[in-house]
């Protein structure tokens, strides 16, 4: 919603004229390895400017607020992403990289389903599975974890 991008771009603004040091209203290299630093985010230098390049839409090698606030959704998303492997990882009990009816079942049931029956379990599997191969891969778990969040 807008109102939340707003809100985070409020965030946003004050962030970047923290680390803005020399108030330029452009982030340098040393300002945003500084700012990762106080992230405890390790970026070598090489990974910083690949980075920085892909957010430079103007190619000054420099990183204005609105290449700053694609940066921020960029962690941002990829935060969420480590997040929902966790749940992921836990609910995949046989570590196949994949979660089966089973796993499935089992989850519905922590869920206060305890009554669930297999086709209902089945049902949802075929939502979940997007490329029909009758499990539930990562991707397909995040991508119905984006559309629900």
């Amino acid at each position: 919603t807008s109102s939340l991008m707003d809100s985070r771009k409020l965030e946003y603004q004050q962030a970047f004229k923290t680390i803005d040091s020399d108030a330029n209203g452009l982030l340098d290299m040393n300002e945003l390895e500084i700012m990762f630093q106080k992230l405890n985010v390790k970026l070598s230098k090489e990974k910083l400017k690949k980075l920085v390049d892909q957010i430079d839409t103007d190619k000054n090698g420099y990183v204005d607020f609105d290449e700053f606030v694609i940066l921020m959704e960029r962690i941002r998303n990829h935060q969420k992403e480590s997040d929902v492997k966790v749940i992921f990882d836990k609910l995949d009990t046989d570590h196949s990289g994949y979660l089966d009816t089973n796993e499935l079942k089992r989850l519905m049931q922590q869920l206060g389903y305890q009554n669930i029956k297999d086709d209902e379990v089945n049902d949802m599997l075929t939502i979940l599975d997007s490329n029909g191969d009758g499990k539930i891969q990562f991707e397909e778990f995040v991508d119905y974890y984006k559309k629900y969040q």
